[in-house]
């Protein structure tokens, strides 16, 4: 057949053989073109740069003489490392596992690991312990999620007046009112926390989806001079073993490491500290201290760990 086909009697048949012919090369110079060209444009494409190691996760070799630090925590206290290890690198040897600790359920079985970090032989004089935001995941022992932060039962604030038992009033497990962002109480069914005889300390326990960061609200007050010697003045509880003079310049550090805004007013008991400038007054602050000030009652900013300006 193919000394016919390019024969003049038939001139359909040969223009039909070279559209045959050229349908079948045209696709493959088609990929070799591109090929061609995505090879090209891999070679003018800047290479992707490698991620630095990260410095909290560098191994720590001890000063002699200085107290052994371990943190062991979750991203929030990789954040910090670098920062804690500078702030007291004359003070202690600041250690971390080289890992993202994550949730509690890790820590189980991974905590004789973390503390052989730096070596198996080496004792400990500080464990520094932060966990908790991983486990509001309520994970079951396979790693499922057992409370789902979107169901309704588990969305605890921003409700209406409305949806509030008895319409804002103090419940079983909002002791200071239905609008308190706690959730919890002083005494728990089936929890094992009890008052020694004769003392009247409580010890807030909140059961929330978000634990203690609900209610905390960045507030980063110093204790002063008085609260650590409430024996000595209301005949209470017990004075501490160390005053604030003691443990001031490690307030300093925080404040500095942190970012806490505020003024220094110079009250007594409220000591000062290392602040960035308040945010302005709202409109609503702007009224309240106009009249507070109008009958003699000072008003401050509140002070909170909120950054105001670049501290790093």
């Amino acid at each position: 057949m193919s000394k016919h086909i390019f024969s003049p009697q038939y001139p359909f048949a040969a223009i039909f053989a070279v559209a045959i012919i050229a349908s079948q090369v045209v696709p493959v110079q088609s990929e070799n073109a591109k090929k061609s060209a995505k090879a090209e444009a891999k070679q003018k494409a800047p290479a992707k740069k490698k991620r630095k190691p990260n410095p909290a996760m560098a191994p720590v070799t001890d000063v002699e003489g200085l107290p052994r630090v371990l943190l062991i925590g979750d991203s929030i206290s990789i954040g910090y490392t670098v920062a804690v290890r500078e702030a007291m690198k004359a003070e202690a040897n600041v250690h971390r596992p080289r890992a993202n600790c994550g949730p509690t359920t890790t820590g189980l079985k991974s905590i004789d690991q973390w503390l052989a970090t730096g070596g198996a032989d080496k004792k400990w004089d500080v464990i520094h312990f932060n966990w908790g935001l991983h486990d509001l995941k309520y994970l079951g022992p396979n790693g499922e999620n057992l409370q789902d932060p979107a169901d309704p039962k588990n969305i605890t604030q921003l409700k209406w007046p409305y949806e509030s038992p008895r319409r804002g009033a103090s419940t079983k497990f909002r002791n200071f009112g239905d609008f308190d962002a706690a959730y919890g109480g002083w005494e728990l069914d089936g929890e094992p926390y009890t008052n020694g005889p004769g003392s009247d300390f409580g010890w807030f326990r909140s059961r929330m989806v978000g634990g203690r960061t609900n209610h905390w609200g960045r507030i980063s007050l110093r204790f002063g001079p008085d609260d650590f010697r409430r024996k000595s003045i209301d005949g209470l509880g017990d004075d501490w073993p160390i005053t604030y003079d003691d443990i001031s310049p490690y307030y300093d550090k925080v404040d500095k490491m942190l970012g806490v805004f505020g003024t220094n007013e110079g009250i007594p008991n409220n000591p000062d500290g290392y602040f960035l400038p308040p945010p302005k007054p709202r409109l609503h602050e702007l009224f309240i201290t106009k009249a507070a000030r109008e009958i003699g009652i000072p008003v401050y900013p509140s002070r909170m760990s909120m950054l105001t300006k670049p501290i790093n």
